[in-house]
This record gives structure tokens, sequence and C-alpha cells, in this order.
């Protein structure tokens, strides 16, 4: 399998476990307690996170252009890059929050980001590495 087929699956599985780890993440800040059900807000702040988020702001398409594109062999480029796409996305994307809404947001995401991409990063190395170079002579 090609190098660039891997990204792409590597980055599809970040992908999913961003906007997981997300809606868990929003689901907590925002959930107003005696509202709904915490399972009702967990699959409202999925669509949202997932579609609205994530496809309306571009944050996909930057991440996963980066992903592909990306040849650096420092594990920790690729994260920083990733969380600060996150945080401009957010920046840009959710013009009428306030700052006191905006920052935890922007904070925690990235944080998520560069943990999901950080894992991606040492799974790809791994699948990616060279079998007839590791073993002893």
């Amino acid at each position: 399998m090609s190098r660039t087929l891997k990204q792409a699956g590597i980055w599809s599985l970040e992908t999913l476990c961003e906007a997981l780890l997300l809606t868990v993440f929003l689901t907590i800040l925002w959930r107003d307690e005696g509202q709904s059900r915490f399972a009702d807000d967990l699959g409202l702040v999925f669509v949202a996170t997932l579609f609205v988020f994530m496809f309306g702001s571009g944050y996909l398409l930057t991440t996963g252009i980066f992903r592909v594109s990306w040849r650096s062999n420092n594990l920790r480029a690729y994260p920083v890059i990733a969380a600060l796409l996150f945080v401009l996305h957010v920046q840009f994307f959710a013009d009428g929050w306030t700052s006191a809404t905006k920052v935890p947001v922007q904070m925690g995401g990235a944080c998520i980001v560069a943990a999901c991409t950080f894992i991606g990063n040492r799974l790809l190395r791994r699948w990616t590495r060279n079998p007839a170079a590791t073993t002893p002579a």
C-alpha cells in the first residue's frame, strides 16, 4: 500500500477520534443540567462538530492536505500545525462567540487535536517502517 494511502487512512482515524473527543468535550463544557439526557446531547453535538464545524469551516480540507503532503520525520511538527489550524478555524468560524466561550474551546480542542495527531504520527511511522531496516543482520 502506498504511503499516501496510509497517510489518508491515518488522517481519517485521527479525524474520527478528534470529532468524538471534541463532542464529549463540548457536551461537558456546554451541558445545561436537567435540560436533556447526556446521550441526546452527544448526538446533537457530534453532528454539529463533524458537519457544521469540521466541514463548514474547511478544517477537514486543510488538515487533510497537510496530512497527505507532510513529509517531515519530526513527530511533533504535524501535531503543532494541526492544533494551530484548529485554533485558527475556530477563531474565524466562531465569529459571534465571546472570548469567554471561544478560548476554552480553542485550548481544549487544540490539546485534543495535538494528542490525536501525535498518536496518528506514531501509528503511521510504525505502519510505514521498513521491516528490512529494523531486523538485525
